[in-house]
């Protein structure tokens, strides 16, 4: 779920909604349409249509603006490569995705919750126990991805590239989060 909030720079919460019927192939066809089948190869390319919309624009799939994956298989941080692998270990393990491709795990933690999606505080938490277990705790939110995201995407393209990146309209929105004076000083109190 992380590498999927730092190449869309959704917010978590947006991250955390990403379900089977999101994925499509280049054609616009669902690549899984009755639920998840392990028989179904990795592509070259997906494309993320998200059903549940996002926070700049709640309306229905077609009103979005995609995101493209593409395999990457010299990387060892290809979103698609990991993504396969996990649908199909969760698969064998007994535990399908059926919706949700990201679940929260039940309150015995013996099972995943099948009918709700991974939440933007569960995403944080997560993050942040692995980050102080490792000593680099520093603050992180689940929005430090999205600001950092953009930052590095402006940094390669400049400000209209990071507003492409995170589908943001107005150039005063793209100055908060690319303002790294402002972060860094809110980070020192």
């Amino acid at each position: 779920m992380v590498k999927h909030v730092w190449a869309t720079a959704y917010r978590g919460k947006e991250g955390g909604r990403l379900c089977l019927l999101d994925l499509h192939y280049k054609d616009d066809r669902q690549i899984f349409p009755n639920g998840y089948d392990p028989t179904v190869s990795l592509p070259n390319e997906v494309v993320i249509k998200l059903t549940y919309g996002t926070k700049t624009n709640k309306r229905s799939r077609k009103h979005q603006e995609p995101v493209e994956y593409f395999l990457e298989p010299s990387s060892g941080y290809c979103f698609l490569g990991h993504l396969w692998a996990y649908l199909q270990l969760s698969h064998l393990a007994g535990y399908t995705v059926n919706h949700f491709v990201f679940r929260p795990l039940a309150s015995r933690r013996d099972r995943f919750k099948e009918d709700q999606p991974f939440s933007c505080c569960a995403l944080i938490k997560r993050v942040q126990k692995h980050l102080k277990d490792m000593g680099a705790y520093d603050g992180e939110t689940s929005h430090s991805f999205r600001r950092g995201t953009l930052q590095a995407s402006a940094e390669v393209g400049g400000h209209d590239a990071a507003a492409r990146h995170g589908r943001i309209k107005t150039p005063a929105v793209v100055d908060r989060y690319l303002d790294l004076k402002k972060h860094l000083a809110r980070k020192a109190k």
